[in-house]
């Protein structure tokens, strides 16, 4: 199988915009204003003073949580705003509608990421009584849902779901290929060029459209392999909610993976048109034999063709239906997450000794 599958959408790519500083620096933040909010009240005394009055736990808790949760919201906020204002000032670049259509849409996801890793926070600081173990409980957290398992997910890939390696493919293309050629009907690799409609162009045509739908069918399947490959590893570092962070907000702002395979299931139906439109173009020629073979002008229409009647492939924007599809298990991942982590700092809390 060679080193790997060489899946170029397991490959990751980071750059220094929001949704980074949203995953790794603001995460981080959330962190830090949660990891002592319990425990460190605890050595402070002053938690003991808080609970003397007639207040439910339930309510000081949620106070905390609320407040880190705004507090590392707002500052993700301001700085959307503020480099939204910067792109509105440069002259070199033009924003549509729709990106600014998709703002509000990362800032809920935003809200909601934060909302799980302060949860985890205020778990960490209910599972024990000293704040420097509650840093390190938090810590641990960080470095494993942000450090390792985005940077393990091509290692799980290639391990729990491999794929075979490209050039085992174009192996696999060449033997049918070959297969093809040696059970082809004799004069299938012949031709006379000067009178395309005998039967050997007819045979020859034949015989290159086996090859080309041979080596799509195989593609193809290969793509789906890489595309499902991509699919079960995200669902096996679905426990990260940093990896559930990245993969919803691609589906937010219509890119990545996303983006990719739309424009993919696309191109199989311009596929699909721009032959109808061959075919019709050669069947208006009477000198033309008809036989479609897609490697060479011998047995097609050789008539000049308008440009402007080609159809053109063109890119269509992403629908608000399609990316609701896109995120809508993420999105349920993410809100259960947070609601099964912060139920159990709830439980923790209500057990709490604040001797």
């Amino acid at each position: 199988m060679g080193r790997g599958s060489g899946n170029p959408f397991l490959s990751s790519f980071q750059e220094l915009n929001w949704s980074f500083i949203t995953a790794v620096v603001l995460s981080f933040v959330a962190l830090l204003l949660t990891f002592d909010t319990v425990s460190g009240e605890r050595q402070s005394k002053t938690l003991a003073l808080v609970l003397a009055n007639p207040i439910p736990r339930a309510t000081v808790l949620s106070g905390k949580y609320i407040s880190a949760i705004l507090t590392t919201t707002l500052m993700a906020v301001v700085g959307v705003i503020l480099s939204s204002l910067i792109v509105l000032a440069s002259a070199t670049v033009d924003p549509s509608l729709a990106t600014f259509g998709e703002i509000p849409g990362f800032l809920l996801l935003a809200l909601l990421f934060i909302s799980c890793v302060a949860a985890f926070g205020i778990l960490s600081s209910v599972l024990v009584r000293d704040s420097n173990v509650s840093l390190l409980i938090a810590l641990a957290f960080w470095l494993f849902f942000v450090v390792v398992i985005p940077n393990t997910a091509v290692f799980w890939a290639n391990k729990v779901f491999s794929i075979e390696h490209a050039d085992t493919i174009n192996r696999r293309i060449n033997i049918a290929k070959e297969d093809l050629r040696r059970n082809a009907p004799e004069g299938s690799n012949s031709s006379n060029p000067d009178d395309p409609f005998t039967p050997e162009h007819r045979l020859r045509a034949e015989l290159r459209m086996k090859y080309l739908n041979s080596e799509a069918a195989v593609r193809n399947a290969y793509f789906k392999d890489m595309f499902r490959q991509l699919e079960h590893t995200r669902l096996l570092t679905a426990i990260s909610p940093t990896a559930l962070f990245d993969y919803a907000h691609e589906a937010v702002v219509g890119g990545g993976y996303v983006r990719f395979r739309k424009t993919w299931d696309d191109l199989h139906e311009y596929q699909s048109q721009f032959l109808q439109f061959f075919k019709m173009v050669d069947a208006e020629d009477p000198n033309s034999p008809h036989w479609y073979n897609p490697y060479e002008s011998l047995s097609t229409t050789r008539e000049p063709v308008n440009f402007a009647e080609v159809p053109v492939f063109k890119e269509r924007p992403i629908s608000f239906a399609y990316r609701l599809f896109s995120l809508r298990n993420y999105l349920a991942m993410m809100i259960a997450y947070t609601a099964v982590v912060l139920s159990l700092a709830f439980v923790f809390f209500l057990r709490y000794d604040v001797r």
